[in-house]
């Protein structure tokens, strides 16, 4: 049968954890000075390469923790998203080494 393996990748964790800076590199293929997100980021990506032509959905979600929990919207509706319509292929918890002990309660949530 076709694969069925989801198209978005989830970029999650505390706030300062380098998300922004990540989906930055991997969307735009450059790292600008940025600072605590208050709305996600959404781009597509096309990986060099040859295996695997098939465009993923990098999301970028806040670490801000009102909104943090947004990563969840991810996995209803059967998990499609709404930029691909596929579903999530993997979520990538991002956080600071260096910001583990500040962060300490929202890296544990």
């Amino acid at each position: 049968g076709k694969n069925k393996t989801g198209s978005t990748i989830l970029l999650v964790g505390p706030s300062d954890g380098g998300k922004t800076a990540i989906f930055s590199s991997l969307a735009y293929n450059h790292t600008p000075p940025t600072h605590t997100s208050l709305q996600q980021n959404a781009a597509l990506f096309r990986s060099p390469s040859p295996f695997h032509r098939k465009p993923l959905q990098i999301v970028d979600i806040p670490g801000h923790p009102r909104i943090r929990g947004q990563f969840s919207d991810y996995f209803q509706n059967g998990g499609k998203t709404k930029v691909t319509g596929g579903g999530v292929r993997a979520v990538i918890f991002v956080c600071d080494a260096a910001a583990l002990t500040r962060n300490s309660s929202s890296v544990a949530e």
